[in-house]
């Protein structure tokens, strides 16, 4: 098994070494691993001797220039590492150093971008390069002391960078909260994304009120039938291919010849139907439309 890289980017005092910290800390994460930090600079927050002896942590102060294949082999082997967490400088650009060919048994498992919410539309106004090359290549967006941000506008500019990032929200006290889905979706103009359809999913689900007798367009693939309605909608990869989730809804009156596993363009109205066991959603149809399948045939959460 190959060993583990964690790459930490984002602007000086975006709460990095903050996170790789409290990431250490976790009981859950660590157990006697040995670890090797590379910190490319340095904030308001230090590494000090205690967390890298409990932690059984190693640390080296690396200049960017100097960061190269050759260079990590020499360190690899003088410490002989469990795993490397890189902080990198907010400043250069992450590619170059994530393209270089890496030594020994070494391979990036995770990048994380660290982002100080209170900042984001000053960094995106006056410093776009720069915030995009830390966020196109993460799978994760950490946005940190969250209180009081316009999520929708983070969201869709997070989005626009990197479509499958996974966005994570910190209170200024590094604890999560909850997505607040209802300000992603206008029920007055619900035309959804193949990205969004497994928010769009929950988030009906959940607040099925909100959304009652508004027109709905969205993407999904032809399943199965339920009496005389098609149930159409899309899977989610919980964890792995071989975990998925089902996430699909009834179409009532569809007119239209329809082949199963084939993928349609729905335009229809969201309706509710009150029974004694609850409430029923489905989707009265407007048309279908046969569409090609999309790139991304698994949905996300995110």
């Amino acid at each position: 098994m190959n060993r583990p890289i964690y790459f930490f980017t984002g602007f000086l005092d975006s709460g990095k070494t903050t996170s790789i910290k409290r990431t250490l800390e976790d009981p859950r994460f660590t157990e006697n691993e040995k670890t090797l930090i590379l910190c490319l600079e340095e904030g308001d927050e230090a590494y000090d001797e205690g967390f890298l002896n409990a932690c059984h942590c190693v640390i080296e102060y690396v200049d960017y220039n100097d960061l190269n294949t050759s260079f990590i082999k020499k360190l690899d082997d003088k410490y002989k590492p469990d795993r490397i967490f890189i902080e990198f400088n907010g400043m250069n650009d992450d590619k170059e150093i994530l393209n270089m060919p890496l030594p020994n048994d070494l391979e990036y498992a995770q990048i994380i971008c660290n982002v100080d919410t209170s900042k984001f539309r000053l960094f995106v106004t006056n410093m776009p390069q720069f915030m995009f090359n830390h966020i196109c290549v993460a799978d994760t967006v950490v946005l940190n002391r969250y209180e009081g941000a316009d999520f929708k506008y983070l969201r869709n500019n997070i989005k626009s960078m990197n479509r499958n990032a996974l966005i994570v929200l910190e209170d200024e006290n590094g604890q999560m909260l909850d997505l607040p889905m209802g300000e992603i979706f206008d029920p007055n103009n619900l035309n959804i994304s193949d990205d969004d359809y497994g928010l769009f999913y929950m988030d009906v689900v959940d607040n099925i009120n909100r959304y009652e007798d508004k027109k709905v367009s969205f993407n999904g693939f032809y399943l199965d039938d339920a009496g005389n309605d098609k149930v159409i909608g899309r899977f989610a990869m919980v964890c792995c291919a071989n975990d998925t989730q089902r996430l699909a809804m009834r179409v009532k009156n569809l007119k239209e010849k329809m082949t199963i596993g084939k993928y349609y363009h729905i335009d229809g109205i969201i309706k509710l139907q009150r029974q004694n066991r609850g409430i029923f959603l489905y989707i009265e149809a407007l048309n279908a439309k046969e569409i090609p399948a999309p790139e991304m045939e698994y949905v996300s959460f995110n």
